[in-house]
């Protein structure tokens, strides 16, 4: 890299790329709460767009996210369970679904963080 580049170092330290540091369970929280938020905003993205690769990105970039919160310690999985709850689970296509109605399959998998779920999982009901 060149020592002459005017922005050398300057865009890691830039408010907006700074490094977040979770040093308390708060913190911790607080982060994956904003990286749910990204999960929900490419989500929207994804249901405006018409079908193909721009799509298919938006979505791939959700499963991402999701994928790197299910391995971090603190956050937990939710997937492979039997029965509908509405707040652990999202129904596609989006209809009323009791609680308590079996689960064909998971679309995709969500995120709690202890009792808090912060991305529901997408599942298909019977």
């Amino acid at each position: 890299m060149s020592k002459n580049n005017e922005y050398n170092g300057k865009l890691c330290t830039s408010p907006r790329y700074r490094r977040i540091q979770a040093s308390s369970p708060d913190e911790f929280v607080v982060l994956c709460r904003k990286l749910a938020e990204l999960v929900k905003m490419y989500d929207q993205m994804a249901k405006q767009m018409p079908e193909g690769e721009i799509r298919d990105l938006a979505e791939d970039f959700s499963e991402q996210i999701i994928t790197t919160l299910s391995l971090t310690k603190g956050c937990s999985p939710i997937i492979n369970e039997p029965v509908f709850n509405s707040r652990r689970h999202t129904p596609v296509p989006f209809s009323m679904v009791e609680d308590g109605t079996p689960i064909q399959s998971f679309v995709r998998m969500g995120i709690a963080i202890g009792r808090q779920v912060i991305i529901p999982a997408k599942v298909i009901v019977n």
